[in-house]
C-alpha cells in the first residue's frame, strides 16, 4: 500500500495527503482473496468481488466490466474506486492511464467491457478504513408458494431503503425456499437490529401458514475480512460448467412503483439470484464519469438466472433452454424497458447489445476503441465493435 499521486497530475492536484487516497496497485493475475488479505494486514479494505475461494481476478475483466461488490452501496462500484491503470495496446504501447493522461482510455476501461481496448497489466485502487460491520442472514422454506412469494416480495420492497442505509449483499430463490445475506459497515449492531427485527417479526407470523424459518439473525464482525474468510475463503473445487445466463439491472423506481409485478416476474423465473450491489453511493456518482453502462446509476439490484445442461446434451435440448431463457428475458425487459444489463454477467442473446450493455456511452466507447485499437485486434462477443464481425468473430463484415 502507498500514498498514491496520479501520474501526470499537476503539482497542485492528485493525492492531497488524506488517508482516503491510500492505494493498492494490483497486477494482472492477482485474485481478490490475495488482495483482501493484503489490505486486511494494513487495516484497510478494498471494494472487490466475492466468490468461493476468491478466484475472481482483481485487475482483469471484473473492473473492465464495472465491478460490483457487497460494499458498493457504501463505496461505489469497482470503476468508482480505480484511480489508475496500465495497459498494453494493439500497437505495442505500454500506457499509464488515469484522469490526467490518456484519460479517454481510462474512461473506457472503467466499464466499457473487457478484452476490447487492450491488455490491462495493473490497476490501482483507492482503499477505505476497515470498519466493524454487521451481517444479516435470512433463510426460509415452504411448500406454500403463496407464502414464499409474500416473503420474497416484502424483502424485495426493502431494497431501496436498505441501499440508502448502506446495506448490500446477495440472495436467491427457488420453488421451495428463499435466502439472502446483507452486510453494512456503516451501522452498529443495535441499529442493524432496528432495521431487521421488524421484518423478522413480520415473516415469523407466517409460520402458521407453513413457513419454516431456519435462519433470521444479525451478526457483528470486527471488520470485513473475518466475514470474508468465514463465507468465501474455501474454494468450491468447481471451475466452469454448461450454463447460459440471463440478467437485468432493476431500477429503483420500478421497485418503488411496481414491486408486486416485478417481484412476481423474479419469483416465477427458475434459478433466480440477486446481487444487491447498487443504489446508495453507486447512484450518487455522475453517470458519465466512467464508461460503465449508465443504467447502473439508476439500479438498486442486479438479478441473474440461467439454464444449465449435462455434458452430452443434444443441440435441440440446448436450443430449447435458450428459447426459454429468451422468453424469460422478454418478460423482465418489458418491466424495465429503459434499463440494461451488466456486461460481465449477461445473456449472449441480447438483441440490442449496444444499448443493453453500454447505454448511450456506446458511440464514445467505439471512438476510443478505434483510436487505441486501430487494427481491431481485440474483439469479444457483443463487445464494443463486435458488430463489424460475423457471428463467429472470425471475419469482418
Amino acid at each position: 500500500m502507498c500514498r498514491f499521486p496520479d501520474e501526470g497530475a499537476p503539482s497542485n492536484e492528485g493525492y492531497d495527503g488524506e488517508e482516503d487516497f491510500l492505494a493498492f496497485t494490483l497486477e494482472a493475475g492477482v485474485q481478490w482473496s490475495e488482495a483482501y488479505a493484503a489490505a486486511n494486514a494494513t487495516g484497510r479494505v478494498l471494494v472487490g468481488g466475492l466468490s468461493a475461494g476468491g478466484s475472481v481476478g482483481a485487475a482483469g475483466g471484473w473492473i473492465q466490466g464495472g465491478g460490483h461488490s457487497a460494499l458498493s452501496s457504501n463505496y461505489g462500484l469497482g470503476v468508482d474506486n480505480a484511480i489508475q491503470m496500465t495497459v498494453v495496446t494493439s500497437t505495442g504501447e505500454h500506457l499509464t492511464v488515469n484522469a490526467y493522461q490518456n484519460s479517454d482510455l481510462f474512461w473506457a476501461l472503467r466499464g466499457g467491457g473487457g478484452g476490447t481496448y487492450g491488455i490491462v497489466t495493473s490497476v490501482t485502487y483507492q482503499t477505505h478504513p476497515d470498519l466493524p460491520l454487521v451481517a444479516a442472514f435470512f433463510v426460509a422454506y415452504s411448500t406454500n408458494s403463496t407464502v414464499l412469494k409474500q416473503v420474497f416480495t416484502e424483502s424485495f420492497a426493502m431494497l431501496p431503503a436498505l441501499s440508502d442505509a448502506g446495506w448490500g449483499g446477495y440472495g436467491g430463490i427457488n420453488e421451495t425456499g428463499v435466502g439472502f445475506f446483507d452486510i453494512s459497515p456503516n451501522v452498529s449492531w443495535a441499529q442493524a437490529n432496528e432495521t431487521w427485527n421488524p421484518f423478522f417479526e413480520r415473516v415469523a407470523n407466517l409460520t402458521s401458514s407453513g413457513l419454516n424459518i431456519t435462519t433470521a439473525l444479525t451478526v457483528p464482525y470486527p471488520s470485513f475480512y473475518p466475514l470474508y474468510e468465514s463465507m468465501f475463503r474455501t474454494p468450491t473445487g468447481q471451475n466452469g460448467g454448461n450454463l447460459i445466463l440471463g440478467s437485468r439491472l432493476i431500477p429503483r423506481v420500478v421497485i418503488e412503483t411496481n414491486n408486486e409485478e416485478m417481484s412476481a416476474a423474479v419469483f416465477e423465473t427458475p434459478g433466480m439470484t440477486w446481487n444487491f450491489v447498487a443504489g446508495g453511493q453507486v447512484s450518487k456518482v455522475d453517470p458519465d464519469s466512467a464508461g460503465i453502462n449508465p443504467a447502473w446509476r439508476d439500479a438498486v439490484v442486479h438479478i441473474t438466472w440461467g439454464a444449465s445442461w449435462d455434458d452430452g446434451a443434444t443441440a435441440d435440448d440446448i436450443g430449447k433452454l435458450a428459447a426459454g431463457l429468451k422468453e424469460q428475458e422478454a418478460r423482465i425487459r418489458a418491466l424495465t424497458p429503459t434499463s440494461g444489463c451488466y456486461f460481465n454477467e449477461a445473456s449472449p442473446f441480447e438483441e440490442d447489445f449496444q444499448y443493453t450493455f453500454f447505454g448511450d456511452h456506446y458511440a464514445r466507447l467505439k471512438e476510443i476503441k478505434d483510436k487505441y485499437d486501430p487494427h481491431q485486434l481485440f474483439v469479444v462477443t457483443q463487445g464494443v465493435g463486435s458488430e463489424e464481425w460475423n457471428d463467429d468473430l472470425i471475419c469482418r463484415v
